[in-house]
């Protein structure tokens, strides 16, 4: 009876309205209280759901010791759906290597079970896993065998809708504008006429992405104004929140600061509210712009220091980077140049640093489908266990009268077992420690290996300044010294000058005299010559100053991290161009440039690699040299070959010289990650990079890249 009574409780504890106790506290009292062990591991899988996300930790807690009592018990859709928990949380807290682990080893198991209601689920979850982790054409993949299996198993038109929803995500990332509203217009067909809410506003706001990224400003307002008031009917203040976010930033693009300026307002007041930092953070950046562009440049100050607040408080990087540009923006208009100066660095210091943080807005997506279907497998599962208990308890009997009989023999056995279990949970928490310990190890080194490349990218940065600012005092000093001649020039051109007016307002023979002696006195013909020269010297300074300044541009202009057809010769005449300096005139230049087309790549990235291989070749040669510079078209590929006549390389350092922190310098001169970097982001672009060297004779260096095309 007691069993049939927790049977009860944990169907009926979900579909609760208002009770005393919360669904998470039930479910720890049936735990506590539960016997039976496929009881036991369901109450686990729900407790790690419920914790998901109020409490991480301890559902990751959960869900372990369910995979546990599975595997002891060898449950394998126990089993399988545990690992679909565990992979769930894994996807939210970032870790996405785990993640991907957990939920493969689930879609084996509930394949070989041959449940495919949790394949799909299983597929889902993977392509969620690979879309946040960038690997966007295995996330499609999967997403589209989800959809096939649902459509096939004659799945609700709600979880075939959140299917299309997922694919259009996808389409979403890689900037497929047309095939993501194509899905995301199917997924809102599946949801006519249901009642989720949720994923209908959900899916809206991703129809909005499209229309805004489009252009269509009108079009993707009507959406974003559409799924804000399902949230606020829904009471979803967040969500509404950052739907206001939206509308205002839209209505500033459509030029209707005022109604812009209520939303952003509305936004900002709901947030607080809530005490939400992370979103409040967004809207005052974004109200502070708003005042930029109506030259309030005092008020937006004000938004952006606010929000810079927030920002740093929640250790927010991505949100502390904008904020600091918008800050750097600012002050430059109020004049307030060191200041500006400052958050600049700021800024570029968080941009270089800033890796692909996973974001956890994208998992609120499938929070609707999982926790609907969630309650209703549980109360299945657990009428399964409830008619097996009641087959088992024929059986109980029997069994009692046979252990009666072997009681004394089992006893021993028993006692026996015990201590061999009691050894064996020893040795598991031993490993468990053991295990604790590596990973501790493991994050401070990777601490320590974030901290060595900013230091290599810091250095970088110190370089390029130093080179710039050498390169341009040259000219700029020329101009000036120009610049003084010419002003002593024009002062003796301006004596002449009064005494021809003299001579002009009275002609006499005394006037017309002094005129004749100050023009032979002056040479006015040379000063004249002089005067060209001069004017042709400060032209060519100034010429210079502009081609070093246009050189940096190109050299360090912002892609976006976006992959386009780019001008290699044009990278590297950018890179020579900073360098200059150090190569001074004891190295002999030598280019050898073929006819090569454009190249699809991050260019910013490989003037990266360009700075780091040329001044590792100006490095190699002690006194005088030559380093030459090559590149050619090769079939489909580009070969860039820098050559140098520097003191080479033993070959034992030449098989080291990519591994991260390996260096011959001395310590202090450079942290070995130089050319490991560029070695990453040569494999980033699907190329490949060698190096071959001689003691004595110099190195060569040789990239080989695809050219590619906007179609790849």
């Amino acid at each position: 009876m007691r069993v049939l009574f927790l049977l009860c409780c944990l169907v009926w504890l979900p579909f609760r309205g208002s009770t005393q106790l919360s669904t998470t506290d039930s479910l720890r009292q049936v735990l506590d209280t539960a016997q039976y062990i496929p009881n036991q591991i369901s109450t686990l899988t729900s407790l790690c759901f419920q914790l998901r996300h109020q409490h991480p930790d301890s559902a990751i807690a959960y869900g372990h010791q369910a995979l546990a009592l599975a595997l002891e018990h060898e449950l394998p859709y126990h089993q399988a759906y545990a690992l679909s928990r565990l992979g769930l949380l894994s996807t939210i807290k970032g870790n996405f290597e785990q993640a991907q682990k957990e939920l493969s080893e689930s879609l084996s198991l509930f394949t070989s079970i041959g449940d495919s209601i949790k394949m799909a689920d299983a597929y889902q979850g993977l392509g969620n896993v690979y879309r946040r982790s960038g690997q966007l054409a295995k996330a499609l993949e999967a997403h589209l065998t989800c959809k096939k299996i649902r459509e096939e198993g004659g799945g609700s038109p709600q979880i075939i809708g959140w299917a299309c929803h997922n694919i259009g995500s996808v389409f979403l990332a890689t900037k497929e504008w047309d095939r993501a509203l194509t899905y995301f217009e199917q997924a809102l067909e599946h949801y006519d006429g249901l009642d989720n809410y949720y994923d209908q506003a959900t899916t809206l706001n991703n129809v909005f992405v499209v229309h805004y990224r489009q252009g269509n400003y009108e079009a993707a307002l009507q959406y974003i104004e559409k799924a804000r008031v399902i949230f606020q009917q829904q009471g979803q203040l967040l969500r509404e929140s950052t739907s206001l976010i939206n509308i205002g930033e839209l209505l500033t693009k459509l030029k209707r600061p005022a109604e812009a300026q209520r939303k952003l307002e509305r936004a900002i007041m709901l947030l607080e509210q809530m005490k939400d930092s992370t979103y409040l953070t967004m809207a005052l950046n974004t109200l502070g712009h708003l005042h930029h562009d109506q030259d309030r440049h005092l008020k937006a100050l004000e938004y952006f220091q606010r929000s810079l607040t927030l920002a740093q408080a929640k250790n927010d990087i991505h949100s502390m980077m904008e904020v600091h540009e918008s800050l750097a923006e600012e002050l430059s208009e109020l004049n307030r140049y060191e200041e500006a100066l400052a958050h600049f660095k700021a800024f570029a210091g968080w941009k270089d640093s800033l890796d692909v943080l996973a974001s956890q807005k994208e998992l609120n997506a499938i929070k609707a489908e999982l926790e609907l279907t969630q309650v209703e497998q549980e109360n299945e599962r657990l009428r399964l266990d409830q008619n097996r208990i009641t087959s088992e308890r024929k059986w109980l009997i029997l069994g009692l009268i046979l252990f009666l009989l072997t009681a004394i023999v089992g006893g021993f056995a028993w006692i026996n077992r015990k201590r061999a279990f009691s050894r064996l949970q020893h040795q598991k928490e031993e490993i468990e420690q053991l295990l604790a310990e590596k990973d501790k190890l493991y994050e401070k080194l990777k601490n320590a290996q974030l901290q060595l490349i900013q230091s290599e990218k810091m250095a970088s940065i110190g370089q390029l300044t130093a080179g710039v600012a050498h390169e341009l005092n040259n000219p700029i000093g020329f101009v000036s010294a120009n610049a003084v001649a010419l002003q002593q020039d024009v002062q003796d051109l301006q004596q002449f000058l009064g005494v021809a007016k003299v001579f002009n307002a009275k002609p006499s023979e005394e006037n017309r005299q002094a005129l004749l002696d100050t023009y032979q006195e002056m040479d006015i013909g040379f000063l004249d010559q002089e005067i060209q020269s001069l004017i042709e010297s400060i032209i060519r300074g100034t010429s210079r100053t502009r081609d070093i300044v246009t050189s940096l541009r190109t050299f360090s202009r912002n892609t976006t991290e976006v992959f386009a057809l780019s001008d290699i010769h044009e990278g590297l005449e950018s890179t020579l161009t900073i360098l200059n300096s150090a190569m001074g005139n004891q190295i002999e230049l030598i280019r050898d440039y073929g006819e090569v087309p454009p190249v699809r790549c991050q260019i910013t990235k490989l003037n990266q690699v360009f700075l780091n291989l040329i001044n590792n070749a100006i490095q190699a040669i002690d006194d005088e040299g030559k380093i030459q510079i090559q590149t050619r078209q090769i079939d489909d590929k580009v070969r860039i070959r820098i050559c140098d006549t520097g003191k080479g390389m033993s070959e034992s350092v030449r098989k080291r010289i990519f591994e991260p922190f390996f260096t011959t310098k001395e310590i202090g001169a450079g942290t070995g990650l130089g050319l490991s970097i560029s070695y990453g982001i040569i494999e980033q672009h699907k190329g490949t990079i060698s190096a071959r060297s001689r003691e004595g004779k110099g190195t060569t260096l040789e990239i080989w890249l695809p050219i590619g095309d906007d179609r790849d």
